[in-house]
């Protein structure tokens, strides 16, 4: 199977458990960026 993930996901953040037939994936996400602030003179 193949699952999407969001554009901010983090996949070197990945994470997989198998246990009692249940596959858990988990996927960490990514900081959002901060917007910046430019003085313009």
């Amino acid at each position: 199977r193949a699952v999407a993930l969001p554009d901010d996901a983090d996949t070197g953040s990945v994470d997989a458990h198998y246990r009692d037939g249940v596959l858990r994936v988990t996927v960490g996400l990514r900081e959002a960026a901060r917007p910046q602030r430019i003085n313009v003179q």
